[in-house]
């Protein structure tokens, strides 16, 4: 991420991503080995806490939207997979399931 932040500040002027909260990075899918379409930091800025520059990013490799929207989800709440599915359908939006019973 760091060679992508330094990009951005080459091509505009200075720009800094980091001072933003949410920082989003495209990856082309062919990017590492791993089979997943996106990843974000969890819990790093909830609605109605201070704002904090630079604490929130996340990864997409896939051209879903609902990916974007489900990474972005995980900054904005605690939640892990297992408690924020997407419907069968990726055309569908995203919901909050009801998180399994611990065993």
């Amino acid at each position: 991420m760091r060679i992508a932040d330094d990009k951005v500040k080459q091509q505009f002027g200075g720009l800094n991503p980091k001072s933003f909260t949410h920082v989003e990075y495209f990856v082309p899918r062919t990017f590492g080995q791993c089979s997943w379409g996106g990843l974000g930091n969890v819990g790093c800025a909830r609605p109605g806490e201070a704002q904090r520059p630079g604490a929130c990013f996340t990864v997409i490799r896939d051209a879903f939207p609902t990916t974007r929207m489900h990474e972005l989800g995980h900054n904005l709440v605690s939640l892990k997979d297992d408690q924020f599915c997407l419907k069968k359908h990726r055309q569908q939006r995203p919901h909050i399931c009801k998180a399994p019973a611990s065993p």
